[in-house]
């Protein structure tokens, strides 16, 4: 086994993490998520169960925040042309997301070994969202405890939230009329010859 001690330097330190040059919405996310959690046997919905069905041990999750990351507004980060298809501009929009999983159970034990069960399984599994185009999921906070009561019997609540960090990307493609009208408004921008095209 190497060890850390084992470099010189951090530039020779090898780099094992799980990163991606994809964009990844919060839809896609909740797939993944589900995905990962049937893999590893955790009962991990956005909706309560049905009726009738075990609530003991079961997560329920939503997103109470939804805000811009570092900028208000999308950003463009290429302009181009595509080869056969034209004039086109990729645009990113980077948000941040604040999620909240409800740890449910019917003891004050059983909601606290879930929650973290749940925090460790979603920091686990950090790297395999981040393959997937996930910027940033981080631990955020914990919040206090609650209770609810359906019919026959109590169940405590442990509430955990992570912020997750996503960019969704996209191509938008100029007609070629308008890429002409955007080169012009440059041209004139520039040296004030656009008159010479009227």
């Amino acid at each position: 086994m190497t060890n850390i001690s084992d470099y010189t330097s951090g530039s020779e330190m090898p780099d094992g993490r799980l990163t991606s040059k994809r964009s990844c919405t919060y839809k896609e996310f909740q797939t993944i998520l589900h995905f990962i959690a049937a893999k590893a046997g955790k009962a991990i919905a956005p909706d309560w169960p049905k009726s009738g069905s075990d609530v003991n041990k079961y997560v329920t999750y939503h997103v109470v925040q939804s805000i811009p990351y570092k900028s208000a507004k999308p950003r463009i980060l290429w302009e181009g042309a595509i080869p056969e298809e034209g004039a086109a501009e990729v645009w990113s929009d980077d948000r941040m997301y604040t999620v909240q999983f409800n740890c449910w159970a019917l003891t004050n034990a059983e909601a606290e070994d879930l929650a973290e069960e749940i925090e460790r399984f979603i920091l686990q599994y950090a790297g395999i969202f981040k393959s997937f185009g996930v910027q940033q999921l981080i631990f955020n906070q914990r919040l206090i405890d609650s209770s609810l009561k359906p019919p026959n019997e109590r169940l405590i609540s442990r509430s955990i939230r992570f912020v997750l960090i996503i960019s969704n990307i996209w191509v938008k493609r100029i007609p070629v009329l308008d890429k002409v009208k955007v080169d012009l408004a440059a041209a004139d921008l520039i040296d004030g010859s656009i008159e010479r095209f009227v």
